[in-house]
């Protein structure tokens, strides 16, 4: 059995399609990583110049305003759009400033008192005294009055008064856990995940009826899961990074694991089927061995295979991550069955590594099973490829669209272990138990139907 592994290995491992494959997968993990840093590099130095550009277009609607037929009528708008931009480069508040509103707010107020030639009110000082100090508290309890009042104005079951409600939860989440200051500009992105999450569920339940609001089981489940993961993050101080970061880079290449599944579906199938196409199944078979420990031989190979390959991937975008971005990749948070937990991201990368494995080992049993079958690689690999590709989303849009439930039991085309941390299962619509009873049935027997054919067969 060792011999005859290390027979098929030295086979599958010195085939030049095996080294085009992992030169490729280490070529594809290096170049998207330079192009993600680059994009982060463009949207840094787009931010950097934030004063250039507020004076650029200071400039501009001063000369739109000298032009001969520019509409008088437009002078104030133009006045106090100008004004407000000048008031942000005077004081140094920058776009992700939390003061922005303030001073749009302050502008305005300023502009009317001295259209009706009223003095300079305490609400304008107030304001001003908040921008000036950064006084991010007062800020907020400014906010909370002005959200009140509008409260007021509602009935208490209508969805004005509820989505204000929301407003005023923000904005006791802000008060606990935000200090306005330019490091914590992480928690103001997901404080406004948050609200933009919980005003969706809102318009669900109060418009669930109009296709614009109406959210799907699984989706209302994905967004309370997300909703959950984002307080765990403030509440601990886990900074979510954005998309251009060694997190969101490894996240983002993952996407191309695909390329890994169809490689070792490739190899597989050739693995078998190139025994007939060359006849070299009559020699292989005249070594003193059963055909049982031949065929498992195969099997064996072609899931170390899938394992190396894996292993230069998660080796080669972890390397390149670290090089590209130069430091260690924010804590991943999981929610898995109720429960939420940290985990290091790289360890959570390579988890997600080992479940792409997993699925790859069951599309490449039942490679095997098609090229004993059919002997031809270009057909059974076409009837591999049509699963991994293409059933995935068919079925979804058809169980979506037309409500067939039953779709989820199609073997192999409702696989997906990607959701495993955000739905808790790896078949949509099952739970995790049934889920992985149905991947090891399935499995099981495609196995079972590939030594029985090739036992019996004459070669």
């Amino acid at each position: 059995m060792k011999s005859l592994c290390k027979n098929e290995l030295v086979k599958i491992f010195k085939r030049p399609l095996f080294l085009g494959i992992a030169s490729l997968i280490i070529v594809l993990c290096c170049i998207y990583a330079f192009l993600h840093v680059q994009q982060n590099d463009y949207s840094e130095e787009t931010h950097s110049n934030w004063k250039i550009e507020l004076a650029s277009e200071i400039e501009s609607l001063l000369e739109e305003m000298e032009q001969p037929n520019f509409d008088r009528n437009e002078i104030s708008k133009y006045t106090i759009d100008i004004d407000i931009k000048q008031y942000k480069l005077d004081h140094d508040i920058a776009p992700d400033d939390w003061r922005q509103l303030l001073v749009s707010r302050l502008i305005l107020l300023r502009f009317d008192e001295e259209f009706y030639g009223e003095q300079e009110s305490s609400a304008v000082r107030e304001i001003e005294r908040v921008i000036l100090e950064k006084d991010f508290i007062a800020y907020c309890d400014l906010e909370e009055i002005a959200i009140r009042e509008e409260m007021a104005t509602y009935e208490e079951n209508t969805y004005g008064y509820q989505n204000a409600q929301l407003d005023i939860e923000l904005l006791d989440l802000k008060r606990n856990y935000f200090t306005g200051t330019p490091e914590d500009s992480w928690r103001k992105e997901v404080l406004i995940e948050l609200q933009s999450n919980k005003s969706a569920l809102l318009g669900n339940e109060f418009f669930g009826a109009n296709p614009e609001y109406h959210l799907m089981p699984n989706e209302i489940d994905n967004i309370e899961s997300t909703n959950q993961e984002l307080l765990f993050r403030i509440q601990h101080n886990l900074p979510k990074e954005d998309v251009h970061s060694y997190s969101g880079y490894l996240s983002a290449i993952f996407s191309v694991r695909v390329i890994l599944t169809l490689s070792v579906v490739l190899i597989s199938s050739l693995c078998v089927s190139n025994e007939f196409t060359y006849g070299t199944i009559q020699n292989l078979l005249s070594f003193p061995y059963r055909r049982f420990k031949v065929l498992s031989a195969k099997i064996v190979s072609i899931i170390l295979c899938g394992v190396g390959l894996h292993t230069i991937f998660y080796i080669s975008a972890t390397v390149a991550g670290a090089v590209t971005y130069g430091k260690y990749p924010a804590q991943a948070v999981i929610s898995l069955n109720g429960s939420i937990f940290s985990m290091d991201f790289l360890l959570f990368f390579l988890v997600l590594c080992v479940f792409s494995l997993i699925e790859t080992i069951a599309y490449s049993i039942l490679s095997v099973f098609l090229s004993l079958l059919i002997k031809t690689p270009a057909i059974s690999l076409t009837l591999v490829t049509v699963p991994i590709l293409l059933s995935r989303p068919v079925l979804q849009y058809l169980s979506v669209n037309f409500r067939i439930k039953q779709l989820i039991f199609v073997p192999f085309a409702s696989f997906d272990f990607s959701q495993f941390f955000t739905s808790d299962t790896i078949i949509s619509g099952l739970t995790l138990p049934v889920s992985a009873i149905m991947y090891t049935v399935s499995v099981g027997i495609l196995l079972l139907l590939s030594f029985l054919l090739f036992a019996k067969k004459d070669y």
